[in-house]
């Protein structure tokens, strides 16, 4: 087995760090499905969001730490760290998408909105687009960074999953993917309302592993066997349990010399476990037609206001 490695990463480049459930069906850009009428996507998005923050404390930070124990060469993951990296990581994703839902502001559903910022010799734009799909709403923020003539797009979804019935939340899912010739890395957070947990799924390989990846994704069955025969660089695999402040979690990072001793069957277990329910939301998505995107000034509001969120963060 290749060694295995640690890291929560950036997916916005500077703007969208990254950290982060069961199967969440990635957005078809085909057909959707709208949901009730009695429900709009916006409230279905609100609605999560505030599930969310009641379920992950935000507004008490009073829990106390705790650890559990971990394999070599892994090192132990506080409970209280990794809570409040999940959050801030995937913090601009959640509050990026509450702007896109604010009614004022005229986001409509199903339509690509485009805005563009350039600095210097470089050019980002920015495309956003909420829709309702089967069982919830899917939303899809990409940057596309332009230098001289290389571009390169950096990719976020966040699927929130609605029982409309009980017209409540019930999962709510964000992955995002850095995807060059260097590195691939993943970073998947999900949090589940109806048991009260959350999953941090982060992984990090370089480039020549990442068509392997991939193909595994899209198959849905990146077990342990097959992960461990990628080269890694950081890994987090970790199951917060909110009701009680407690973690199982695995967690490696190149250079790190605080390695804990358990058994390759330990990482598996909780490996495979949390893939299990993340696995959907890994499936590779296509990109936003930007050819049709609407342009629309929007991005220096919108990063504003997720910042302001994710910097209140406890």
């Amino acid at each position: 087995m290749k060694k295995i490695t640690k890291h929560f990463t950036s997916i916005l480049l500077v703007l969208l760090i990254l950290a982060i459930a069961t199967a969440c069906t990635p957005p078809d850009n085909g057909s959707q499905n709208p949901p009730p009428p009695s429900v709009s996507a916006n409230e279905v998005i609100n609605q999560s969001v505030a599930e969310l923050e009641d379920m992950m404390g935000i507004e008490n930070s009073e829990a106390a730490p705790q650890l559990t124990a971990f394999v070599a060469p892994n090192y132990a993951v506080n409970y209280e760290n990794e809570r409040l990296s999940v959050l801030r990581g995937s913090g601009l994703a959640i509050y990026f998408t509450q702007y896109l839902a604010k009614e004022s502001y005229g986001f409509a559903d199903g339509t690509v909105y485009k805005d563009t910022v350039t600095v210097e010799n470089t050019t980002l734009n920015f495309y956003a687009k909420k829709a309702a799909v089967d069982g919830g709403v899917a939303v899809s923020l990409e940057m596309h960074q332009t230098v001289g003539s290389e571009e390169s797009v950096n990719p976020i979804y966040i699927y929130f999953e609605y029982d409309y019935t009980a017209e409540r939340p019930s999962k709510t899912t964000i992955v995002s993917v850095t995807d060059n010739a260097a590195v691939y890395n993943i970073a998947v957070a999900q949090f589940d309302y109806t048991e009260e947990i959350a999953y941090s799924y982060n992984f990090r390989v370089g480039g020549e592993d990442a068509a392997a990846v991939k193909t595994a994704f899209t198959n849905k069955d990146l077990d342990f066997e097959k992960f461990s025969a990628c080269t890694a660089t950081g890994y987090t695999f970790a199951k917060l349990y909110t009701k009680t402040g407690t973690i199982e979690s695995y967690a490696y990072m190149t250079g790190r010399e605080d390695a804990i001793d358990a058994t390759e069957d330990d990482v598996a277990a909780l490996y495979n476990a949390i893939y299990g329910e993340v696995k959907d939301a890994c499936v590779p998505v296509a990109l936003l037609d930007a050819a049709s995107a609407t342009a629309k000034v929007y991005y220096q509001d919108m990063w504003t206001y997720g910042a302001s969120r994710v910097s209140a963060i406890q």
